[in-house]
Formats: C-alpha cells, sequence, structure tokens
C-alpha cells in the first residue's frame, strides 16, 4: 500500500500533540508517588518508555496502528510496586539506595509480567483475553483515576498557594477548551493537553513559582537508574518479601498490559474497521515490556491517545507512527531543562488532567446524567456496578487487589459467556423452518416429520475451552435427523483447539451418512477457521440459514441422503392459482397464458419494473429478493406449483421485489389483460382465481408471521 509521507508525518504530529501527557506520565506519577529522588529515573522512564520502547514494535513488524506508550493504568500499578517494594519507614523520605531497591525489584517483575503476555500469545490465548468483559477495564481505569486524583490533592495540600493557583489555570483552562470544543468541533484539532500545558507555563512565569525541587539535572542524568543495572539492588536482601509482591505483582502487571492493549485493539476495530491478529500482538507486546524493563522504562502497551489521533488523522502506515516517537522525542530533549524542574502546579494539573484522560467516558456520562437527572443507575446495569466495584476496590484498596478483583470477575463472567455458548443445543424445524413456500401435503410431512432435520447455530468463541462440549454434541442429536444445518456465521474467532473440534464434529455426521449443510462460512470473520471449513468435502455450502433449511427440506421431501437441486415439476394445470376451475374454464385460462422459460441465475422482474403478469411455476424454482444486491436477504422462494409476482393482479404498480431462477425455470405468464377478459367472459373462472389468490396471500401472512414470532 502506498502512503502519503506529508499525511503520515502530519499525523503522527497529531499523535504527539495528543499523547503528551501519557508520553510525561512516567515523570509526573515518579515525582508525585516517590518524591523528587525519583525525578531523574521519571525522566529516564519517559524517554525510554516513549522513544526507544515504542519503536521496537515498528521493528517487530507489529500492527503500525497500534503505537505503544506509557499509559495511566499500569504505571499506577508500577509506581504503586516501586513504593511497596521500596519498604518505605513512615515519615522518613525515600533515599537513593531504597529507590533502587524498589526499582530493581519493580523492573523484574516487569520483566516477568512481559514474560507472561510473551508465552500467553505464543500459546494463542489472545482470544481468551478478549473475552475479559469491558467493565473490568473500564473499573481498573477509573480506580486508576481516583488514586492518581488523590496523589494530586495530597500533594496539593502540602504545598504553596502559588502551586495551587498555577494548578487551577490549567484544570480550567483544559475544561475550557473541551467546552469550546464541544461547541466548535474544528478546534479538537488542538489537544486540551496542550492549551492546559501552556497556560500553566504562562502562569508559572507570572507568579515565579520556580522548580518543585531544588536539583539541578541533565538530560540523561537518569542513566544510571536504567533497569539492568539496579537488579543487582533488588529486594535489598528480602528476598521472601520480593517475590510475596512480586508474584501477584507480575500477573496483575500482565493482565492490565494486556487489557489496556486490547482495549486500543477494539477502538480501532469498532471505530476504523481494522483487523489486528491478536496473539501476533501479545508476542510483541510482551517483548516489548521485556526490553522496556532492562532499559530503565515502565510498562508500554498500545496507547489510545496516540493511536486513535493518527488514523483520524490519516496516518495508515509506520511513517505515521516513527513521526509520532520522533516527535515525541523533540519535545522530551528540547523541553528536557524545564520538565526536569517540573513546577509543582503543573506536575498537579498534569495528574488532575492525566486523571480525566483515563476515566472511562461511559461512566462520566453516567454520573454526569445522574447528576442533572437525580436518579441512580438501573437496577439491571450490571456492567456499571461491576466498574462501582472495582474502582472502590482500587481506591480504598490498592490496584492490585483492584486487578485481582477484575481477574475474579473477569473469569466469571467468561465462564458464563462459555457456558452459554457450551448449552448450544439441536433445534429441529418445530423451531426452524425455511422461508420457501410449501404446498400443503409437503408442509404436512414436514410438520409431522421435525426431527428430521436438526439445526445448530454456533457463535461466540471456539476455544480449548468449548472444545470438548463440541465433541458431545453429535452424540445428543436426535437419531431421526437424516440432515443437519450448521449455522457458523456467528463465530467470532477460534483458536486450533475449536477448530479442530468443529472439523471433528462436522466429519462425524457425515460419516454417519446424514447429508450436512454449512451456512454462513463467507460471513465468519476469522480467515483461519473460514479455510479450515472450506476444506472440508462431502457436505454442502449456503450463504445464509434459510436457504441452508430449504436444502435440508428438500433432503426430507426427496426421501434421499443428498442435496437435490430443484423438485419434481407440476404442470401449469395444477397450479394452485387454477385449483377449483372447471375443465373448459381451466382450458381457456391456459390458452390466454404466455410460456416463459429462465436461464439459472436470471431475473423473472427486478425490483421497480412494470407489471407484466403473475408466472406460475411449472419447472425449476426462484427466490424472491427484496433488492437486487447479492448481500440482499431472500424473502421466500417458490417452485413447481407455485405462483409469483400476483401483487401486480391486485394493484397493478411497478414489482416491489425482485425474483431471480436459482436453475433453469419453464413458467406460464398470466397478464392482468388476460385476466380482465375473464372477469368479462368467464367470471365464475375470474372469481375462482381471486379466490385462490386471496387464499394463498393469506397463507403466506400467516407462514411470515410465524417465521417472525
Amino acid at each position: 500500500m502506498q502512503y502519503n509521507a506529508k499525511t503520515e508525518i502530519a499525523a503522527g504530529l497529531e499523535g504527539a500533540m495528543y499523547g503528551l501527557s501519557a508520553s510525561l506520565g512516567p515523570l509526573i506519577l515518579f515525582t508525585s508517588v516517590l518524591g523528587s529522588v525519583a525525578v531523574a529515573a521519571g525522566f529516564w522512564a519517559a524517554l525510554m518508555t516513549g522513544v526507544i520502547v515504542a519503536t521496537l514494535p515498528l521493528l517487530m513488524r507489529g500492527h503500525p496502528t497500534m503505537i505503544c506508550g506509557s499509559r495511566a493504568a499500569s504505571l499506577a500499578l508500577y509506581s504503586g510496586l516501586v513504593l511497596q517494594l521500596c519498604a518505605p519507614v513512615q515519615g522518613v523520605p525515600l533515599d537513593a539506595d531504597r529507590l533502587a531497591v524498589g526499582l530493581g525489584a519493580a523492573s523484574l517483575t516487569l520483566l516477568a509480567a512481559g514474560a507472561l503476555v510473551t508465552v500467553s500469545g505464543l500459546l494463542r490465548l489472545g482470544n481468551l483475553f478478549r473475552m475479559i468483559p469491558g467493565p473490568v477495564g473500564a473499573g481498573i481505569a477509573n480506580g486508576t483515576a481516583l488514586i492518581v486524583l488523590w496523589v494530586g490533592v495530597q500533594q496539593l495540600v502540602h504545598s504553596p498557594w502559588i502551586a495551587t493557583l498555577d494548578c487551577a489555570v490549567m484544570v480550567a483552562g483544559y475544561g475550557g477548551w473541551l467546552w469550546l470544543q464541544a461547541l466548535r468541533p474544528a478546534l479538537g484539532r488542538i489537544p486540551s493537553v496542550l492549551v492546559a500545558l501552556s497556560l500553566g507555563a504562562a502562569a508559572v512565569w507570572l507568579t515565579n513559582s520556580g522548580s518543585a525541587h531544588g536539583q539541578s539535572l541533565g538530560l540523561l542524568d537518569g542513566w544510571h537508574w536504567t533497569g539492568a543495572l539496579v537488579w543487582p539492588a533488588a529486594g535489598g536482601g528480602e528476598w521472601r518479601r520480593l517475590v510475596a509482591l512480586g508474584v501477584p505483582g507480575a500477573a496483575t502487571l500482565a493482565l492490565v498490559i494486556t487489557l489496556e492493549s486490547f482495549t486500543t485493539a477494539t477502538a480501532m476495530e469498532m471505530r476504523f474497521g481494522m483487523r489486528i491478529q491478536h496473539n501476533r500482538e501479545m508476542v510483541v507486546l510482551g517483548l516489548t515490556n521485556m526490553a522496556s524493563a532492562v532499559l530503565g522504562g515502565v510498562p508500554a502497551s498500545a496507547s489510545t491517545a496516540r493511536s486513535v489521533p493518527v488514523w483520524v488523522g490519516g496516518g495508515r502506515g509506520p511513517l505515521a507512527a516513527a513521526a509520532c516517537i520522533a516527535v515525541t522525542a523533540a519535545i522530551l530533549v528540547a523541553f528536557a531543562p524545564w520538565l526536569l524542574g517540573l513546577p509543582t502546579g503543573i506536575m498537579v494539573g498534569l495528574l488532575v488532567i492525566q486523571a480525566h484522560v483515563v476515566s472511562d467516558p461511559y461512566s462520566r456520562a453516567w454520573l454526569m446524567r445522574m447528576l442533572r437527572t437525580g436518579r441512580a443507575m438501573g437496577s439491571g446495569d450490571l456492567g456499571l456496578r461491576l466498574i462501582m466495584t472495582i474502582t472502590m476496590i482500587g481506591f480504598f484498596g490498592n490496584l492490585i487487589w483492584a486487578s485481582f478483583a477484575g481477574i475474579a470477575i473477569s473469569s466469571l463472567a467468561v465462564l458464563r459467556r462459555v457456558s452459554r455458548d457450551m448449552t448450544a443445543s439441536w433445534a429441529y424445524l418445530d423451531r426452524y423452518r425455511s422461508r420457501r413456500l410449501r404446498s400443503a401435503a409437503e408442509e404436512g410431512l414436514l410438520r409431522r416429520q421435525p426431527r428430521r432435520v436438526a439445526v445448530l447455530r454456533l457463535s461466540g468463541h471456539l476455544f480449548f475451552g468449548n472444545s470438548f462440549r463440541l465433541g458431545q454434541l453429535a452424540d445428543e442429536m436426535d437419531s431421526d435427523a437424516r440432515a443437519v444445518v450448521i449455522e457458523v456465521s456467528q463465530i467470532v474467532d477460534a483458536d486450533e483447539s475449536g477448530m479442530a473440534a468443529l472439523q471433528r464434529l462436522v466429519k462425524s455426521l457425515i460419516e454417519s451418512g446424514r447429508a450436512v449443510v454449512l451456512a454462513g462460512l463467507q460471513a465468519v470473520h476469522s480467515a483461519p477457521l473460514r479455510a479450515s471449513l472450506d476444506g472440508l468435502s462431502g457436505l454442502s455450502r449456503q450463504p445464509d440459514l434459510d436457504r441452508a433449511l430449504e436444502a435440508c427440506e428438500d433432503v426430507v421431501l426427496m426421501g434421499a441422503t443428498v442435496i437435490a437441486e430443484s423438485l419434481m415439476g407440476k404442470p401449469a394445470a395444477d397450479n394452485r392459482l387454477l385449483e377449483g376451475l372447471a375443465p373448459d374454464d381451466l382450458t381457456a385460462v391456459l390458452m390466454m397464458t404466455e410460456p416463459r422459460t429462465v436461464a439459472q441465475r436470471d431475473w423473472l422482474f427486478r425490483r421497480g419494473d412494470a407489471s407484466d403478469g403473475v408466472w406460475l411455476m411449472e419447472e425449476g424454482f426462484v427466490n424472491v429478493y427484496a433488492d437486487m444486491d447479492d448481500a440482499s436477504p431472500r424473502l421466500a422462494a417458490f417452485g413447481p406449483g407455485q405462483f409469483v409476482g400476483e401483487m401486480s393482479l391486485v394493484d397493478g404498480k411497478p414489482r416491489s421485489a425482485s425474483v431471480r431462477a436459482e436453475v433453469p425455470v419453464r413458467a406460464l405468464l398470466l397478464s392482468a389483460e388476460a385476466l380482465a377478459s375473464l372477469l368479462e367472459h368467464r367470471p365464475d373462472a375470474a372469481m375462482k382465481i381471486m379466490q385462490n389468490l386471496a387464499r394463498e396471500l393469506s397463507l403466506r401472512v400467516r407462514s411470515t408471521s410465524a417465521l417472525l414470532a
């Protein structure tokens, strides 16, 4: 694919501007949580994570629009881990030695978390992580936002009033610019964070607020906080304590990093229709975080703040991602002296803004609606209750507890979803019928033998968790079934065990001598699943459930175990429209008709055509579509002994649907003029035809109502 370099670079610039607060996150959180002793380490982590580490996914050929960076939830969790692993003494400021202990241990924890993510990707568990419900990620994000906000408030309490003024200017500017953007969407090209930073810098200059600490630091003074260099200090000799905190910390970090990245992936897929290989991205993500641990960075995950603006700005390739990273590097290097002496007001203002950015938009909208209307949430809003539960655990406990609660709730939600899929069972013709209109004898036969056709509708994810259940289904099907429909259009994706289980199910049904019809294969999103099912032989494939049901009904009616393309022909004299006519009237009507033949897949008539009469089917069958589009659903199907296009005899208006011959068709056309002649010369025959027409229309309405019930 060819990319426009100018557009790519402009999109990268936009992504860097919108992701600026996230890029500065390590410096802000380290300084706020760990104190001024961690300023150099925070800046080094921001430089490594936002620039060097973010480049690695591009080199590993990860998806170019999944731009990595630090994100608040994993960063806050990591900062908390560093603080706990430092074993700080109450009331005693953290010194460099204790910071080295905490950073070394946390870096090893991040290394282990990256390894866990990598192994999960290699084991192709990406589909399992995708099943973790959104409320878990939203709850962790909200808990993080509250913690970040609380840290900011504590900073303000212990800061001079001038810092509070600077912070207020920043927050007011941020909120005001968001309000202006809502009024004038064109202003959305200028990030609110950039406006807030500019106003905060102006306030600092006017108030002469000064630095948050008295150190004089250079651009590369943080190099000695490189992860591998501080590993020897990890644990400070307290290895039992390190393991006790590090093992759950690594598992939690791995979950949060993965959730953050999958949140971005889902946003890109839903908003822009992208297809992302989640297992591959997990491997890239895990290796990236292992490298970040070695270099002294912080957890890195796919950043929505970077990825979405780049795509909206027109960036489609690796050049846009590279431009975003390069601009971020230029900002960090150019403003290093100011960032290393970041004033307290600016730092706290960024914390407050970060809390807003990371919080869940759905939760914010619900909160505003509740304040505006005075109504609490509905009793059925389970998702919001999960969000609130995890948020409170994260705020009043800690993020590790919140994340473990998220894991537990996620597991229950996944098991519930899987169990729902595992309870998929066979249905029969007493529940599902095709839209094909049948004769009374055919309808009677199908009603008397509903168990002759078995229907299995699969949906969701097929993976190792429900592959055993798929294997049980063959034994649970009614032994009277002679034809089987397996609908696969609603399957989201499948891993190797799920695909193998589905193949075994299909093969066992074919080997049992039953006719098997696969419905909706082309609608399956998973290319590997499509390929695996497409390679099976001995079965029929239909585009949707309706036509698959029709094919299986034909098997029952023909008494065969192979799919018949058409039923036997019927002479026009036996057509339903002409039932009950006297012999001489029948002969007169047939003499007024015009013989027609239509080749396979040609149109009898199209929607909007002028009405030319009603078609009396003798051989072949036709499908009725709402339009001529191949994606248009089938409305009905007609075969020998039936008629189509009857509405022209009722209202004389243009055709309201399109009718196509699915096999070669032979029919007779009875025009409106012929019926008018009958009404004049043979009124009894014309009246009988109109009675038959009214009866068939009533039956079709009843059939449609039964399908919709």
